[in-house]
């Protein structure tokens, strides 16, 4: 028999080895550059980063960002740029650390549960090197959900401490509540984390009102509160958030959506074969039948065997990935409501859960097994399984690894998993444009158009199409009054107000560059206006560009 010294020597060597493993997989990250999915929105183009840092912290703290409030964020790109300018292989080593330092917190927490010691390493490894992590590594634009994971997970170490002296659990009491304050402000991820920490502690206490219940009061305070800002933030990017949060088609869809983004995840954690960075939309129940079957056969499951195996310590699981999840379950209207990166803190509390309820109907068949008389092989079936489920995630993580490496891999791989995506189309564009492929650009452009013609989100492909026929450096496609009309039929087709800005301006420069000084002025003027009007930090950029070119026009006359 080994002694607990011995146990817990072979656990940290075990924590080191999915290390160094995660170090393995992910060794071509440092070589990637940015992508054509936010990073020029939050990096290249995010004009906070080039304020002072009093500047910088007031417009990260004092304002929303693209739907956001995510100032701590903000503020680890601005160190990042401070110190080594806009270097990607800064942010992507860091977000791979800030991965690891998890991995390392994920151990510490789930090792205080005794009834998950046996799965103790089964559980860290899926949370390490499982497939449906990549998105939140290898994204430069991610780093607010691997922080904000980092706050959460010191919050709920700190939760977990309990000390017999009055004093020191004061200032366990209060790092928890400041951890969870600092991951608040990285990512609304885990907002709900302070409701999880009450009933958990309820439960483990059989208390409707837990002891310590002024930490939780005080912890369920600050969580309204940044809700509250969440969807202000939100709200802010989507003019027509209320009535379509109150639209009763959205109200009767929301429990198949619900079991919809549960099904996906159970299948992607089951069989990652198809990730991609964009999903399909929902739009009825026919398009998600799959995986509305999926979450309903994982809740009769969950639900089932919580209640037939009398299972608290499984409940408590299900409540924690439900409820680290519930920010993205739709209960606010989202365009994409199934992504990767939702899942990086919720798989701990699915896995757990499902593993909690194999162990119990083992238990049992174990025990039928012994009084008929049979011999149990279970139990190296299950070693084994488990085994090659590890080996095949990390075998999938390493491919999609390499997917995320550059941005004509990454769209052309979405492109070929969802050919109906605007978006995707017009990424793919900019990548062939970016790499010096006009003719391919104006191809995917045009594909972009075409499938979104009506639906007032193709205001990038608008843009970039317009900006390829207004470029002097590609000759053979120049054409004015070909841009000017891409940029006022973009204009007229946007279903967000803000998404006309960049539109605006580059119709400003066409009409200067065709000659036309007074209407050129006039798109200024009224760009100008409306950007004075929006609350969103992400267009601080065009506020300055305006004011060079007018300056410029000045000088000029």
């Amino acid at each position: 028999m080994m002694t607990n010294m011995q146990k817990h020597k072979i656990g940290w060597m075990c924590c080191f080895g999915l290390i160094l493993c995660v170090l393995y997989l992910y060794r071509d990250l440092p070589g990637m550059t940015y992508l054509l999915w936010d990073d020029d929105l939050l990096v290249t183009e995010n004009a906070i980063l080039s304020l002072p840092f009093t500047a910088a912290t007031r417009a990260a703290f004092g304002g929303y960002y693209n739907g956001d409030y995510i100032p701590i964020s903000l503020m680890s790109y601005w160190c990042e740029v401070r110190v080594a300018g806009f270097l990607p292989v800064v942010q992507h080593v860091n977000n791979l650390l800030l991965h690891i330092f998890n991995i390392f917190l994920v151990w510490v927490w789930l090792r205080r549960f005794s009834s998950l010691s046996p799965f103790l390493f089964l559980i860290v490894a899926v949370f390490a090197i499982h497939p449906l992590q990549v998105e939140s590594v290898a994204w430069v634009s991610e780093r607010k959900g691997l922080l904000a994971t980092t706050f959460y997970l010191l919050a709920l170490i700190c939760a977990s401490k309990v000390e017999v002296n009055r004093r020191a659990q004061l200032r366990w009491d209060i790092a928890y509540i400041v951890f969870f304050i600092l991951g608040a402000l990285s990512k609304a991820n885990g907002i709900f984390i302070p409701i999880w920490i009450a009933l958990s502690t309820a439960l483990s206490q059989r208390r409707w009102i837990p002891l310590g219940w002024p930490k939780h009061i005080s912890a369920l305070a600050v969580a309204f509160g940044f809700s509250v800002v969440r969807v202000l933030a939100y709200a802010s990017a989507i003019p027509q958030f209320g009535s379509l949060a109150l639209s009763p088609d959205r109200l009767l869809a929301w429990p198949l959506m619900t079991l919809a983004a549960l099904g996906f995840y159970v299948k992607m954690i089951i069989a990652p074969l198809d990730l991609s960075i964009i999903y399909p939309s929902f739009t009825s129940a026919s398009d998600w039948a799959s995986q509305i079957l999926w979450g309903t056969c994982a809740c009769l499951f969950w639900v089932g065997g919580v209640v037939w195996l009398r299972l608290r310590e499984a409940l408590n699981w299900l409540l924690f990935g439900l409820l680290t999840l519930a920010p993205v379950l739709n209960l606010v209207p989202r365009i994409n409501f199934v992504n990767d990166r939702y899942i990086y803190l919720p798989l701990i509390g699915f896995v757990s859960c499902t593993l909690l309820i194999l162990q119990a109907l083992w238990l049992r068949w174990q025990d039928r097994a012994n009084r008929a008389g049979y011999q149990n092989r279970l139990k190296p079936i299950f070693v084994g399984i488990c085994v090659v489920f590890i080996a095949f995630c990390a075998w999938l993580s390493k491919h999609r690894v390499a997917v995320w490496s550059s941005n004509i891999t990454l769209w052309s791989d979405t492109v070929n998993k969802v050919p109906l995506s605007s978006l995707a189309q017009n990424n793919l564009g900019q990548a062939f444009q970016n790499q010096g492929s006009i003719s391919d650009a104006i191809v995917h452009y045009q594909k972009s158009l075409d499938i979104a013609v009506d639906s007032g989100s193709t205001n990038l492909a608008y843009n970039n199409l317009a900006t390829i026929y207004s470029s002097r450096q590609y000759p053979q496609y120049f054409n004015l009054p070909l841009a000017r009309s891409l940029l006022e039929s973009g204009i007229a087709r946007v279903s967000r107000p803000d998404d006309s800005l960049v539109l605006r301006f580059n119709l400003a420069l066409v009409h200067l560059q065709a000659g036309d000084l007074l209407a050129g002025k006039q798109a200024l003027a009224d760009l100008l206006a409306r950007l004075e009007l929006s609350p969103n930090q992400r267009y601080l950029f065009l506020v300055e560009r305006v004011a060079q070119l007018q300056k410029t026009l000045e000088a000029a006359q």
